[in-house]
């Protein structure tokens, strides 16, 4: 008699502590992450970084310190090369390039890409590059292959394969971002080592 008076008492204590327990909380799926990393980048229009660059395309190549400034569509590379003795800027927006520093006069064109790739002989895409190196995918066709975090491990896109190999905490306003990054297609090879990230277009 004991057990059968007390036995329905006991299993509504248990019942109430389980109901009490704190629940499970639950990591946002990588997707949720991703998205919200895009946001956070879409509202920083200026950005910059310090690092460096090393370039293996079409046979040639080059390494330097490279200071990348974005605002919106206008930008400025400023690539330093003292082992090769060259140092050169390119800044422009959407529709002109200027190329400073490989000669007296500075080099003009309406294509910043096709400007590098002539006068320094970088065939590189800037503009996906632009995307890559915060971590993002330049086109809708893009494969993305992520970590738990959202982040993405591998891109895959417009024939390149680019690999993340080491990420900063997210601080001073950006998210987490690159610091190294491998981009390649075929034998063709583009190296980014970020020193430090920036907000804003200012030095």
């Amino acid at each position: 008699m004991h057990w059968q008076s007390t036995g329905p008492l006991l299993l509504a204590v248990m019942l109430v502590l389980v109901g009490c327990a704190p629940g499970h909380v639950r990591r946002p799926l990588p997707d949720a992450l991703s998205a919200a990393r895009a946001e956070s980048l879409a509202r920083l229009p200026a950005w910059g970084f310090d690092g460096r660059i090393a370039v293996s395309v079409d046979g040639r190549a080059g390494t330097g310190r490279i200071a990348w400034r974005q605002d919106g569509s206008s930008f400025v590379i400023q690539v330093r090369a003292p082992v090769a003795g060259e140092s050169w800027q390119l800044s422009g927006d959407a529709t002109l390039a200027q190329l400073d520093g490989l000669g007296l006069e500075p080099r003009l064109g309406p294509d910043a890409d096709a400007l590098l790739a002539r006068e320094v002989g970088w065939p590189i895409p800037l503009g996906a590059i632009r995307d890559w190196v915060r971590g993002q995918p330049h086109g809708p066709d893009a494969r993305v292959r992520r970590d738990a975090d959202g982040r993405p491990v591998e891109i895959v896109e417009s024939g390149w394969r680019i690999e993340y190999r080491a990420w900063q905490p997210a601080v001073d306003g950006l998210p987490e971002m690159p610091t190294r990054i491998v981009a390649r297609r075929g034998r063709d090879d583009v190296r980014v080592s970020v020193a430090s990230w920036r907000v804003g277009s200012g030095e």
